[in-house]
């Protein structure tokens, strides 16, 4: 039986203290052995020590044996622990092939490359046959000089490291060869152990086993860690030298390898003296090891590398369409194979067009809006309007550009042309002009431009009102639309009836419409669909889908980035073609489409009209207090939808949708159709053409205006069959032509004059800026008869006739101003002004007399009053006629 070495040790220890015990009792005289003779004692002791001694010689023999042989049974037994537990723990072998991650490769619309995705491992594969010979010599060289001579392990470089960590106690230096290496970066870990090392040496052997030099070689070169993020040789090339590897120069190839030996301590980024020293190392072993010649390298040890610089992580081109398809592949395929699975992804994206609009937003908004101005208030950085955009082909739905913000410092950061969600304002209402045209309406049709008062569904009073303050009365849609007018949108919603507009926007392509959200708010009513105030807003992408079927002929179009995915394999994972959807009638669509070419013609988008001849269509939009401005525009090729507003909505002080959003859209469309003839939008076989009056919608009648009779386009079978109705004959009192003739009038007139369904009244309010009292009614008033009947002619009227002196003044009121500006009158008498306007609808307000006048257009009337107080008192206009109206003012001044 086998003793331990403590067991041994033991036993050993007691024996001898056993003799140590007897021989002293012996020198003490203690022994209790029975007395012989001297000689007999003495020799028998004598002999008794010899054998003892003989004895004691033997054991320690057998002792040192037993120990010699249990050490090396342990140490064998330490040694077999080792080997299983590395074989126990190496990876299957049934493919030994890396599976290294990959990074994802996005081309534009034409296969360019655009920029590569990848997480923390940033790799590109290559084939050995696409590394230049000198770039392998360097590796070869510095890592492995005998990698064509062994298989897979150096014995002679292990001795040597074995001998070095023996005398320093720890491991210091390593033998791996360049196919170690692989295995332990391709397979294990990066601990200095005895286990890992046998595993190394173990994967080795099998590697040189079933690939061949050069197979283990690109596996290498395509394996390694470069730092910054950069695995493999391809990788590598890019982050510092910005080029593929096949463009490396000796040095550049030299520096790599000294790289790879430790990107900590090697990186030029991080210590370049330490890097050169370390390539001119490489370079040395080229030399020594017959790669390269001393006067091929002797002037590349001089020479500094130059780098590509280190970029930050969110710095690569076109970023915000980049990260538009970044965060669709991310939801399809997940962060493991976007990052680090080798797809190619094949997008929509035109760089031209996408620099086009990179730009256009940059000089239209950095020039007002600076992103490094200083509030004073704060002292730091002012908060400044942000922006958003999309560009789309209408007929395929290829997003062909895409702008999310003014500055783009992180991967995946907010990107408003798709993310941000806000109101539309009036860029909404041709949603609801389409699904009244869908009902058989016409650009012609008439709506009465003048406020309403509705009970919303929580019973309050709400009246319409345009943001100008204008009213133009008998308005057909087109007007309507070019110009934007609130309460004809309102009342055509309120005509076709708010469920039908709710289902037209949401079949257009708008999906964030709220049915009933947790505080009861609802699109489903009149304000948020007719005027676009909706509850949680929309974005530039759904604005875009939803105009395209206007573009398009009525199909809804599915904005698509991406075209194909295929792996690494070039399987393919997916494929995108467009999807389209018919939501519109194409006699609907071309409708809108003249509707909306109105806007650019004569409307609110002028600024958008494209010096290249190509005719465009859009809309405007903003939102109350100038929060939010867009331009939602197209062309038979193009289409776009831009945003403008602060993040966290604010005033933006006098900005409209026609003062940035549309000149941007107006410079990218230019881009993006340099080059292309102008094209026509295509007209459907079912659109007619006729002359209507614009009044009525009708036909024209006997007596229709010229200036009111225009060429309009109707679907087949909406057409008017009836002559106008609004338009018709009075007879007026030639000398005062603000009432109808009387029986005794010398001189009547006979006047075309215009009759609307429902009468209107004016009214009257105080204006929150100028606060002063001021009328309101339609532009076309002093289109409508007369009601009064002249009594100038007529029988005198009873009363006392007024015998003081008299000052008839006439006072013009034309284009915001009157003349003249100044009344001069004496104290007592009556003033008498002819108030005449010679444009529009004007007024006369002097409120110290109690003068309250209003002048319509052509129609003079009289004021009177008594001068019955000396001074200096002003005047204004009494009704509001436009922008410019507080400036028609004027001073009466009244003598002693």
């Amino acid at each position: 039986m086998l003793l331990s070495l403590e067991g041994l040790r033991s036993r050993f220890d007691r024996a001898s203290a056993a003799g140590v015990e007897l021989v002293t009792r012996a020198e003490q005289g203690e022994s209790r052995v029975t007395p012989r003779s001297s000689a007999t004692t003495a020799g028998g002791a004598r002999g008794h020590g010899a054998r003892s001694r003989r004895r004691f010689r033997v054991s320690f023999f057998r002792l040192s044996l037993l120990v010699f042989l249990v050490a090396s049974l342990a140490a064998a037994a330490v040694a077999g622990n080792l080997v299983w537990q590395a074989y126990r723990g190496l990876p299957i072998l049934a493919s030994l092939a890396p599976q290294p991650s990959e990074s994802t490769f996005l081309y534009d619309g034409k296969g360019q490359l655009i920029t590569q995705l990848h997480g923390p491992e940033h790799r590109v594969l290559v084939s050995l046959d696409q590394i230049p010979d000198h770039v392998v010599h360097a590796f070869v060289a510095i890592e492995d000089h005998r990698f064509f001579e062994h298989l897979g392990v150096d014995f002679r470089g292990i001795l040597r490291a074995a001998y070095v960590n023996v005398v320093g106690g720890q491991i210091i230096e390593g033998a791996s060869t360049i196919t170690q290496q692989l295995a332990r970066n391709a397979w294990l870990t990066l601990d200095r152990t005895y286990v890992r090392k046998l595993q190394e040496v173990f994967l080795a052997l099998q590697l040189e086993r079933f690939y061949t030099k050069e197979e283990i070689l690109e596996m290498y070169l395509n394996q390694i860690f470069f730092g910054h993020n950069a695995y493999g040789i391809q990788a590598a090339s890019q982050v510092y030298f910005g080029k593929d590897v096949g463009e490396l120069t000796v040095a550049e190839g030299a520096l790599l390898a000294a790289v790879a030996r430790g990107p900590q301590l090697y990186s030029p980024y991080l210590k370049p003296e330490a890097a050169k020293d370390r390539r001119n190392l490489v370079l040395d072993a080229m030399v020594h090891r017959g790669f390269a010649s001393e006067g091929e390298v002797q002037q590349l040890r001089e020479q500094s590398p130059v780098l590509r610089g280190l970029r930050r992580p969110a710095e690569y081109p076109h970023p915000w369409f980049v990260d538009y398809v970044l965060s669709q592949l991310l939801d399809r395929y997940g962060p493991a194979q976007v990052y680090g699975g080798g797809l190619h992804v094949y997008t929509t994206l035109v760089p031209s067009i996408q620099a086009a609009a990179e730009e256009a937003f940059r000089l239209h908004l950095d020039p007002p809006f600076p992103l490094d101005a200083i509030d004073p208030a704060t002292g730091q950085l002012a908060v400044q309007p942000e922006t958003g955009g999309v560009f789309l082909d209408p007929h395929t739905g290829y997003i062909l550009a895409m702008v999310g913000g003014r500055r783009h410092d992180e991967s995946l950061e907010l990107n408003r042309a798709w993310q941000a969600y806000r109101q539309t304002g009036s860029a909404f209402k041709p949603l609801i002009y389409a699904a009244a045209l869908e009902m058989g309406y016409a650009p012609a049709t008439i709506v009465d431009d003048w406020p309403s008062t509705y009970t919303l569904v929580d019973g309050t009073q709400w009246t319409f009102q345009n943001h100008n303050l204008l009213y133009r009365g008998l308005t057909p849609y087109r007007e309507g639309l070019a110009l934007s007018i609130n309460t004809m949108a309102v009342k055509v919603l309120e005509k076709i009836g708010i469920n039908t507009g709710f289902e037209s926007a949401r079949r257009l392509g708008i999906d964030s419409l709220v049915e009933r959200d947790a505080q009861n708010r609802s699109d489903r009513a009149l304000s948020p669909l007719a005027l676009g105030a909706l509850t949680r807003g929309t974005t530039p992408l759904q604005m875009a889908r939803a105009f395209a079927p206007f573009a398009n002929g009525g199909y809804r179009i599915e904005p698509i980035a991406i075209l194909r995915v295929t792996d690494r394999h070039g399987n393919i994972l997916e494929e995108n073609e467009p999807h389209k959807e018919v939501v519109l009638s194409e006699e609907s669509a071309y409708l809108m489409t003249s509707m909306l070419r109105s806007t650019v013609d004569w409307g609110t988008g002028v600024v958008a009209r494209l010096a290249t001849g190509h005719p465009v269509a859009g809309k405007t939009g903003t939102t109350d207090d100038d929060v939010d401005a867009w331009w939602v525009g197209y062309t038979p090729e193009f289409l776009g939808a831009v945003w403008m507003g602060y993040d966290q909505p604010q005033s933006m002080d006098g900005v409209w949708g026609s003062t940035y959003a549309a000149p941007i859209w107006r410079d990218v469309a230019a881009a993006a159709l340099a080059g292309t003839p102008p094209s026509t939008f295509v007209r459907p076989r079912n659109i007619v053409e006729l002359d209507v009056c614009i009044r009525s919608g009708k036909l024209p009648g006997p007596h229709c205006p010229p200036g009111d009779i225009r060429r309009e386009v109707f679907r087949r079978g909406t057409e008017p069959r009836t002559p106008c109705d609004v338009h018709y004959v009075v007879t007026i009192c030639g000398d005062h032509p603000n009432y109808l003739a009387g029986p005794g009038c010398p001189n009547p007139v006979a006047r075309v004059a215009i009759r609307r369904a429902s009468p209107w009244s004016a009214y009257t309010a105080v204006h929150e800026d100028t606060e002063r009292l001021v009328t309101y009614l339609p532009a076309d008033a002093a289109l409508e008869a007369p009601t009064a009947v002249c009594e100038v002619h007529g029988p005198p009227q009873p009363g006392i006739p007024y015998v003081g002196p008299v000052r008839d003044v006439k006072l013009y009121a034309w284009r915001f101003q009157f003349s003249p500006a100044t009344i001069t009158v004496n104290f007592g008498d009556k003033v008498r002004i002819h108030l005449e306007s010679t444009d529009v609808n004007h007024g006369l307000a002097i409120p110290e007399f109690g003068v309250h006048a209003v002048v319509l257009a052509g129609r003079p009337v009289i004021v009177e009053f008594i001068a019955e107080r000396e001074g200096t008192f002003p005047f204004y206009s009494a009704v509001f006629s436009g922008r410019h109206w507080d400036r028609m003012t004027g001073t009466l001044v009244v003598l002693p």
